[in-house]
């Protein structure tokens, strides 16, 4: 699921929608990406206890923001949220006492297993909580709506029920490789194919995209293929390994995120081509359209 990342150097180049504040950073995406690496590994070298924590709360908004986009700032964070907190409560409810091994090798400090298996446990109830609100809450005069409402209800049952009967790295690497990670690329396929058709596809497979993706899905490929030999000649790794695994991740998502977050805000004010031409016919502009941010 890592290549996934990769996107936001490409989209950083091309003319997509939702890409402008991006563009618009001072000195570019990529002095912002090295900045916020650096933040975050201070962090955790300086504070290991806050930067979990601070982590773990990016990871559930990330998570959840991404994976189920929906209209509104208060409908968008409980779903959001709920959604987040699904994934995470889960892996500590049912991994508790891996948790509190990873959590100590980060230098966190003594956590009793009970802590966090009730720690997990109240974010299910949250995350169900918060769920129910935002299906409930959902905007229920059109049809796509109604569907997704369902559809956020069903997958949420399911997700519990996969991630209960996983352990809990498997299932912490299952959601984050065979559904987030390709449901944030479906998501950017879809905003393309939405917003400029043809044009943005043809963007999309401009060489310089091409080399942003080709690297990291090579040097994952390779990492794959080596990885069954590696783990039989040396065994599952160690949780120290687990550790330094888990600190690289938050150094690099905390930037992704950031990206993530500007894409989607901007994106969600961008008119679809057909409210567009609505407008301009209804009104018989020529030559100088003005649309609201919020398409009508």
């Amino acid at each position: 699921g890592m290549f996934h990342g990769a996107a936001d150097a490409s989209l950083a180049r091309l003319q997509v929608p939702g890409t402008r504040a991006i563009r618009a950073l001072p000195g570019g995406l990529g002095y912002w990406y090295l900045g916020l690496m650096g933040l975050t590994a201070a962090l955790w070298a300086l504070a290991p206890a806050a930067a979990l924590g601070l982590f773990l709360v990016l990871t559930a908004w990330h998570w959840g923001s991404g994976d189920l986009p929906a209209r509104g700032l208060a409908l968008r964070s409980a779903a959001g949220l709920g959604r987040g907190l699904l994934v995470l409560g889960c892996a500590l409810r049912v991994g508790g006492s891996e948790a509190v091994e990873l959590f100590e090798a980060l230098g966190v400090g003594a956590v009793s297993v009970s802590g966090v298996t009730a720690a997990g446990k109240l974010a299910c109830a949250a995350a169900a909580g918060l769920t129910l609100l935002a299906v409930g809450a959902s905007p229920p005069e059109e049809e796509r709506s109604r569907g997704a409402r369902v559809h956020w209800a069903v997958e949420s049952v399911l997700l519990a029920v996969v991630l209960s009967a996983l352990p809990v790295y498997a299932g912490l690497a299952l959601y984050y490789g065979a559904f987030h990670s390709l449901r944030h690329l479906a998501v950017l396929g879809g905003l393309w194919r939405d917003h400029l058709g043809r044009v943005a596809r043809g963007a999309a497979r401009r060489r310089e995209a091409v080399a942003s993706l080709a690297i990291p899905l090579l040097v994952t490929l390779v990492i794959l293929a080596l990885a069954p030999g590696l783990a039989i000649a040396g065994g599952a790794p160690g949780v120290e390994t687990m550790a330094v695994v888990f600190q690289a991740l938050a150094v690099l998502t905390t930037p992704h995120a950031f990206a993530t977050a500007l894409i989607v805000r901007e994106s969600r004010c961008i008119p679809s081509p057909g409210v567009v031409a609505q407008s301009a016919a209804g009104h018989g502009l020529r030559g100088r359209l003005a649309v609201r941010a919020d398409g009508r």
